[in-house]
């Protein structure tokens, strides 16, 4: 029985051990969202964002999409909710104080 027992043991130390599961994938960060957050306009209890790049000022509303990457997904008193499309990933863009 011993022998059998080695035997077993050998057996097994040699067999191939499967591979550890690979790490789960981490997404990159996204870009940074192009635009700057500079307002707010409240229309008829729906509040709507003032976004801008230096070439534009966009007025956009909650669900709206931007340049089929991102969507906003909130607009509250404190910051606009951007999600990319991509990854699912959320930013947040900040009131910025005037100037």
């Amino acid at each position: 029985p011993r022998v059998a027992d080695a035997r077993q043991r050998a057996v097994a130390a040699a067999a191939p051990r499967p591979a550890p599961p690979p790490e789960p994938a981490t997404s990159p960060a996204p870009e940074p969202p192009p635009w700057r957050l500079i307002g707010r306009v409240d229309e008829g209890g729906a509040s709507k964002a003032l976004l801008a790049t230096p070439q534009q000022v966009l007025v956009v509303a909650e669900r709206e999409t931007l340049n089929s990457l991102w969507r906003v997904e909130r607009i509250d008193d404190e910051a606009v909710e951007l999600r990319v499309l991509a990854t699912g990933q959320v930013l947040r863009l900040a009131w910025e104080a005037a100037r």
